[in-house]
């Protein structure tokens, strides 16, 4: 934008005006760029805030000192003198108009263009040529912009805080042959990893590079009920590998993520997640041992018999919660005390036939144990039958003892 040109009135410039031309160009050169350059203060202040070390409000401060009028112009010209005749503009040095404001030098040259040039004679017959360089048109200085003043806030980091899950483990249900009728019924407790967390700027946040960690903070796999969906936190809480969790227990892990904003900032953040036990039921086994010593002085009978009686197995986790026991293996073994000579006792089958292959024990003071393994349907009435009798040798105190070893199943609530 042109602000200065030199065809003013009464030909100002022309060489017959020797006398006054040096100061009329001077005077009203530096009128009209000061004109210029308090119309365009907003120019100048973006100029100075490219310095090195300036700040945006010592910049402002400059645009409302030039604003107001209060600054100084100083190398406005270029100059050359000659004797022979006008110097060429090429050979005359530019100048680099200043602006002096608030204690600070600031050169306008870049703001400025369209170099021209004036030059005059001095009066009499050997005076000399004097040839002037000025600035007369103005433009936006290289990388101005309007908002200069008013720069973006600079991208800032996201923030978050720790994120505390809880979720209850489903409640198994089943049928009558113990088997797991809500199996397939999805129950997942999901969660946003983003929950909590916030990016000044509105920057979309992301989550990745995800570990897990037990209770003790020791690094394990990432677990078969958890799976990350879209930075969402998917717990399966209907998942078979916590049916073992037991009512009222509790499960403690954790998992650690970054959050990236997509402008150069990462940052860390820790989700800690506790599962609760429900009861389910899982198939147990056992073992277990009964006997019964019966001694010759119980028979009744002249003839040593004490028949008619039954060992019942017991199932020790029934205090505990315990229920359907199937017996899988039993066996019986007898063992006698106290005979010699020709003293013997045999314990055979009573009512029913439970024991396998091998028949009646028959004990004397060499073959002092026996064992029976027992029929599978034995115990399907939870007794084992037996009759035992002593020979007629045998003495009040001689003895045998029944035992059972078994073996067995049941469901346990867990």
């Amino acid at each position: 934008m042109e602000f200065f040109t030199t065809n003013f009135a009464n030909d100002l410039y022309d060489a017959s005006n020797k006398a006054s031309f040096q100061g009329q160009l001077s005077s009203s050169y530096d009128a009209a760029l000061s004109a210029e350059v308090k119309a365009l203060a907003d120019y100048v202040g973006f100029i100075y805030s490219k310095q090195p070390g300036v700040s945006i409000d010592a910049a402002k401060a400059i645009v409302d000192a030039i604003s107001s009028g209060n600054f100084q112009l100083t190398d406005l010209q270029g100059s050359a003198q000659s004797k022979t005749g006008p110097v060429a503009g090429s050979a005359v040095q530019d100048p680099d108009p200043t602006v002096i404001v608030n204690g600070v030098s600031i050169s306008i040259k870049e703001m400025l263009g369209g170099l021209d040039t004036e030059t005059w004679k001095d009066a009499g017959k050997n005076g000399q040529y004097h040839t002037r360089e000025f600035y007369t048109s103005t433009h936006e200085p290289d990388g101005y912009h309007a908002d200069w003043a008013n720069p973006p806030k600079p991208n800032e980091a996201p923030t978050a805080t720790e994120i505390h899950v809880t979720a209850t483990e489903t409640q198994s249900t089943y049928n009558a042959s113990h088997l797991l009728s809500n199996g397939n019924v999805e129950d997942h407790k999901v969660v946003n990893l983003l929950e909590g967390a916030s990016d000044p700027d509105g920057d979309t946040l992301m989550t990745g590079g995800y570990h897990f960690f037990d209770k003790d903070h020791n690094e394990i796999t990432q677990p078969s009920y958890i799976s990350i969906v879209d930075g969402n936190l998917v717990i399966d809480q209907n998942h078979r590998d916590l049916d073992g969790l037991k009512a009222g227990d509790h499960l403690g892990l954790s998992v650690t993520y970054d959050i990236n904003d997509g402008n150069g900032h990462t940052i860390s953040n820790a989700a800690y997640i506790d599962i609760e036990g429900t009861a389910d039921i899982s198939q147990e086994t056992g073992s277990g041992h009964v006997e019964q010593t019966h001694l010759r002085s119980d028979s009744t009978t002249g003839g040593g018999n004490i028949n008619g009686h039954v060992l019942t197995p017991t199932f020790a986790e029934q205090q505990d919660g315990g229920f359907d026991f199937t017996v899988t293996s039993a066996k019986l073994t007898a063992t006698e005390g106290g005979l010699t000579g020709n003293e013997k006792v045999t314990v055979s089958d009573g009512s029913t036939i439970e024991f396998a292959s091998g028949g009646a024990m028959n004990l004397d003071g060499t073959t002092t144990t026996d064992s029976r393994t027992l029929l599978d349907s034995a115990l399907n009435d939870n007794n084992v039958d037996y009759n035992v009798g002593f020979n007629g040798q045998a003495d009040a105190t001689d003895s045998v003892k029944v035992a059972i070893d078994y073996t067995y199943d049941y469901w346990h609530w867990a």
